[in-house]
């Protein structure tokens, strides 16, 4: 349902790297299975829906993981 995925992928990095975020795939067994976006002490974990490929298409998120560091 494209509800769900109203903000896919791509909606996303491009709001974190507007925001000053750098980021890189995080590669796993299976492809891509998460990309991580840094800015100073944050970091963000992103994982797409069934380990999908963001330039492939579109990426639905199934998870978000936000951490701050000290």
């Amino acid at each position: 349902p494209d509800e769900i995925c109203a903000m896919d992928f791509q909606a996303y990095r491009t709001a974190l790297t507007s925001a000053g975020f750098d980021f890189k795939p995080m590669q796993g067994r299976r492809g891509i299975d998460a990309w991580y976006f840094t800015r100073g002490d944050v970091g963000v974990m992103a994982y797409t829906h069934g380990n999908a490929d963001p330039a492939k298409g579109k990426a639905c998120i199934s998870k978000l993981i936000i951490s701050a560091y000290a």
